[in-house]
């Protein structure tokens, strides 16, 4: 195993609540079927003609890793977290994989090294200023004629943006993040592209997800207890009407719905970069 100095910026008691969540038992979206085959095509795994060099970045427990190694086992699969206790998690007959633990704003990593990198629900949990530093560490570490592949939530407009940064925020608060370190940023979809094609990447949209959530999956997936889903279900409910509409908040027997947008983003790094 790879590893790195542990980064400051991110405290031991927030990477301890990362370490104990169980992302298969929370929201869907971890585990739907059609969003991971939607990231497989947009990687373009299956058409390489020798065997590549994989890397899941901020993989936590390797969901998306060890999925495309069940369909491709003939490719290298790198999986990159600074919570090294979700690795305990990743796993596989065939799996041909490396745990590396590592801080996605400064890859262990040579130049050139990765044919493919995949980053779901990572890139949005950094801070706005950071998140340019960690998508150019991708285009560094990815070979030219590389693809990254980008698989995570968007503000659907600007009207509402704020307040889901503040919702996710909060919820991140509550499972340990601090104030101080700075919050999260979700992009709309042009500054996801912006972002992006800043670092050099040709970027193409390939596909939409929804996220369906109840927040008692956060509570199942052990990101947040049961008291702390009260606090987050009377900042949704109470949501401007603008915000209930853009992300479908209700409430039924089941519990507080809301449904999150999310993007499918190929960043290639063109060929003949060095």
């Amino acid at each position: 195993m790879v590893t790195i100095e542990h980064n400051p910026i991110i405290p031991d008691r927030f990477i301890q609540s990362y370490e104990r969540r169980d992302f298969f038992a929370g929201p869907k979206t971890y585990t739907d079927e059609q969003f991971l085959e939607s990231i497989d095509r947009a990687t373009e795994i299956a058409s390489a003609a020798k065997p590549l060099v994989v890397a899941d970045i901020m993989s936590g427990p390797g969901g998306v890793g060890m999925a495309l190694s069940k369909k491709h086992p003939e490719h290298l699969y790198c999986f990159i977290d600074l919570a090294s206790g979700q690795f305990n998690k990743i796993a596989g007959e065939n799996l041909k994989g490396l745990k590396i633990f590592g801080d996605a704003r400064k890859l262990p990593a040579t130049d050139n090294v990765f044919d493919v990198a995949v980053a779901r629900y990572g890139i949005k949990n950094l801070q706005k200023e950071e998140q340019p530093t960690a998508v150019h560490e991708l285009f560094r570490t990815l070979k030219p004629g590389g693809i990254l592949v980008v698989a995570d939530m968007i503000a659907p407009n600007r009207s509402v943006q704020d307040w889901l940064n503040a919702q996710h925020a909060k919820k991140q608060e509550l499972s340990g993040r601090s104030l101080h370190e700075g919050k999260c940023h979700i992009p709309t979809e042009s500054e996801w592209i912006r972002l992006l094609e800043d670092a050099g990447f040709q970027t193409t949209v390939e596909g939409y997800h929804t996220s369906y959530v109840t927040t008692s999956d956060w509570v199942r997936g052990k990101q947040i207890n049961d008291k702390q889903v009260q606090e987050l279900d009377t900042m949704i409910l109470n949501a401007p009407f603008e915000v209930q509409k853009a992300f479908n908040i209700h409430e039924d027997s089941q519990g507080v719905h809301i449904e999150y947008p999310v993007v499918i983003l190929k960043a290639k790094k063109p060929l003949g970069y060095q």
